[in-house]
């Protein structure tokens, strides 16, 4: 008859407490103190409710990670200049844009970012931050509002937005933008994630492309063809999150988890929502907030995402 050890390499655990479910996951043990056989796994990623911004908005622009994002101008409620920073927790109000506007694109860190577009009107200005204040460099050189952009303070990529389904790319070297290679179909108000050496990008249509550094490539399409939503992550570990399908007829709280080759439908979020911010490293942790539910006026609320969510479970045998 097969053992336990035969078929694992290795024997039961006898543990007085039970360890951390992320460090044990995979992993059968016997507690001894309350006399169960339990298992630690992980399971699908959820959102979880975050600190409110301080003031409710929409078409912000967003950049950062979980437990250090930046929002950035907007529009509705909020004013155009307003720009909030979150500390995994709580967001707290920080100096203003020098040139308010809302549906900017943005990269970079709470403490060296860049944001640039946007609109109204439609503008080609950029603004540098260094954690305390905003100063004013060198305009990129096509203007649009609800572009995206990838990549860092020092080292950037912006690509596509309105108006008129751009599908201009420009790169920044921490000084200036330049042209470079144009996305094979040009978009507004779709998704934008990584890299200057590897960016991609998604839209409404149907459209995924990936950046090489020097190319956009055709990829595997969306499970769910959307825009207006929000997205973070690398290029192979990316997280695209609300937004509304391609007719603008209906709005949604869908996830999707990209790992470089195929999408994987995630957990919803806990309300529909749409031209919102987002923050994040990868697809493994993430923040939505602001934007517009399906009825009018900007929402102050903050989700976190958490992928996966580890938990031990006691072994019941029937």
């Amino acid at each position: 008859m097969a053992t336990y050890k035969g078929i694992q390499g290795y024997t039961v655990q006898k543990l007085s407490d039970d360890p951390t479910a992320s460090e044990a996951e995979g992993q059968l043990f016997y507690n001894s103190s309350t006399g169960q056989f339990k298992i630690a796994v992980g399971g699908a990623g959820t959102w979880a409710t975050g600190g409110a911004l301080s003031t409710a908005g929409a078409y912000v622009g967003s950049t950062g990670i979980k437990a250090a994002a930046l929002c950035i101008g907007g529009a509705g409620t909020r004013a155009t200049d307003a720009v909030e920073t979150y500390d995994g927790t709580s967001w707290s109000e920080g100096n203003d844009l020098l040139s308010g506007r809302g549906r900017s694109a943005a990269v970079g860190t709470t403490s060296a970012a860049i944001t640039c577009g946007g609109e109204p009107p439609v503008t080609k200005k950029t603004e540098s931050y260094d954690g305390t204040s905003w100063s004013e460099v060198n305009d990129l050189n096509t203007a649009r509002y609800m572009g995206l952009a990838a990549g860092t303070q020092a080292a950037g990529l912006a690509f596509s937005g309105d108006p008129g389904n751009i599908a201009d790319t420009e790169e920044w070297d921490g000084t200036s933008w330049t042209e470079v290679a144009n996305l094979n179909s040009g978009f507004g108000s779709g998704f934008g994630w990584g890299t200057v050496q590897n960016a991609a990008s998604a839209a409404k249509a149907a459209i995924h492309e990936e950046w090489d550094g020097t190319s956009w490539t055709t990829a595997t399409a969306m499970g769910t063809s959307r825009g207006v939503g929000a997205s973070t992550g690398t290029q192979t570990s990316g997280l695209i999150f609300g937004g509304e399908n391609p007719s603008g007829s209906a709005q949604l709280a869908d996830t999707e988890l990209w790992d470089g080759s195929a999408w994987t439908a995630g957990g919803n979020l806990a309300a529909v929502i749409y031209v919102q911010g987002g923050a994040g490293a990868s697809n493994s942790t993430a923040l939505s907030f602001g934007g517009h539910p399906p009825a009018p006026g900007g929402t102050d609320a903050t989700e976190e995402w958490t992928n996966p969510i580890y938990s031990i479970k006691t072994v019941t045998v029937s």
